[in-house]
C-alpha cells in the first residue's frame, strides 16, 4: 500500500491486512484528525517505531518517500547505505535489514543445507532481540556480522569455480569432516561434478514415487562416490556421506524435473 502525497517523510509498507499496518494507519489518522494545523509527525514516527519493534516479521519491506525520491527496494541496498538512509530511525532500518537477510537465508539454505547453522544463528538473534537480550545497537552489530557472512557465502560458488548445485554436494561431502589436503579437496570437487552429471538420467519423471527409481538413485550416488572420493573417507563416514547426499537430492530435486536451483 502506498500513500501518495503524505506529509510523512517515509513509511514502511507491509502486506495489506497485516495487523501492524492497520495499527500504524490508525495511529497516523488519529494524529492528523486531532490537529487543525499541519501535524507534528515526531510522535507519530515514535509510535510507528514502537509498533515495528514488537516483532521482526518475514514480510517485504518497501519504503516510499515523499517528493521526487523513488521507492527504495531494501533488498537492493547494502547494510551501510541502509543505515545512512535511515539515520535517526534505526528501528526501521533494523527491521528492513532483518527481513532482507531472512529472505536471502531462506533461498541459501534451500540450495545448500550446510548453511542451516547460519540460519539458526540468525533466528536465535531475532529471538534474543525480541526477548530484550540485546539493545538496538548490539542487534544491528550482530545483524551486520550475519549479513557479511551470508554475502560471502553467496559469492563462494564463483570463487570455487563451481555451480551452486556442485557446491552443495561438495559441502555435504566435506563438512564437518574429513580433513582434506588441497589435492584431496580438488578430488572431492570433481566427484561432486561427476555425481551430478551422472544424476541427469536418474532423476526421471516421478522418480520419487517408485521404490525402484529411488533405490537406483541412491545406488548411483554410492557407486560414483566410491569411485571418485579419496581414501580419507572410511567405511562409516562414507556411508553417512552417501545418506546425506541422497537426502539432499531427494529434497531438492522434484518429480517434475525441476529443482530448487531452477
Amino acid at each position: 500500500m502506498r500513500m501518495s502525497g503524505s506529509p510523512i517523510g517515509a513509511l514502511v509498507h507491509l502486506p495489506e491486512g497485516a495487523d501492524v499496518v492497520q495499527a500504524v494507519i490508525r495511529t497516523i489518522a488519529s494524529k492528523i484528525e486531532s490537529s487543525a494545523e499541519a501535524p507534528d509527525i515526531a510522535g507519530v514516527m515514535d509510535s510507528v517505531s514502537e509498533l515495528l519493534d514488537r516483532s521482526v516479521a518475514a514480510n517485504e519491506y518497501i519504503i516510499g518517500t515523499a517528493g521526487a525520491d523513488p521507492l527504495i527496494d531494501l533488498n537492493q541496498l547494502d547494510f551501510k547505505q541502509l543505515l545512512l538512509r535511515f539515520e535517526g530511525r534505526k528501528r526501521t532500518a533494523a527491521k528492513a535489514i532483518a527481513n532482507s537477510i531472512e529472505e536471502r537465508l531462506d533461498g541459501a539454505v534451500r540450495k545448500n543445507p550446510t548453511r542451516g547453522d547460519l540460519a539458526e544463528r540468525f533466528q536465535r538473534l531475532i529471538d534474543e532481540y525480541n526477548a530484550g537480550t540485546h539493545n538496538l545497537e548490539e542487534f544491528l552489530r550482530r545483524l551486520k556480522a550475519i549479513n557479511d557472512e551470508l554475502t560471502d557465502e553467496e559469492q563462494r560458488a564463483v570463487r570455487e569455480g563451481v555451480t551452486e548445485e556442485e557446491l552443495a554436494v561438495f559441502d555435504l561431502l566435506t563438512k564437518p569432516e574429513p580433513d582434506l589436503t588441497r589435492v584431496q579437496a580438488v578430488q572431492v570437487k570433481n566427484a561432486a561434478k561427476k555425481l551430478l552429471a551422472h544424476m541427469a538420467d536418474k532423476l526421471v519423471l516421478d522418480w520419487k514415487r517408485k521404490q525402484q527409481t529411488r533405490s537406483a538413485v541412491k545406488v548411483a550416488i554410492g557407486t560414483v562416490l566410491d569411485n571418485e572420493l579419496p581414501d580419507a573417507y572410511g567405511p562409516e563416514l562414507f556411508d553417512r556421506k552417501v545418506d546425506a547426499v541422497y537426502e539432499h537430492i531427494y529434497t531438492s530435486y522434484h518429480n517434475n524435473g525441476e529443482s530448487v536451483y531452477d
